[in-house]
């Protein structure tokens, strides 16, 4: 997990030594503001790459499901 830039110049890098990303989780606080984080995989081996996004908070203003399903094994009030 890097911050988006720190992270997409990490797997331009890796690239160029021979890595490929084979998963990529764009995370967005909110559905309108824009990608932050990046979570990713590296792989010596050329595959399809898998992206998804992971959006925090719902637009009620709580955590989103995905969000909760995701840390509910590392927060008590989830």
């Amino acid at each position: 997990m890097l911050p988006k830039v720190e992270g997409e110049q990490f797997i331009a890098l890796a690239q160029h030594k021979g890595w490929h990303s084979n998963r990529i989780c764009y995370v967005q606080a909110t559905i309108n503001k824009p990608c932050n984080r990046l979570l990713f995989t590296l792989t010596k081996r050329s595959e399809a790459c898998d992206e998804e996004r992971l959006i925090i908070h719902s637009a009620s203003g709580g955590y989103s499901e995905d969000f909760i399903a995701l840390t509910k094994d590392f927060y008590l009030k989830m």
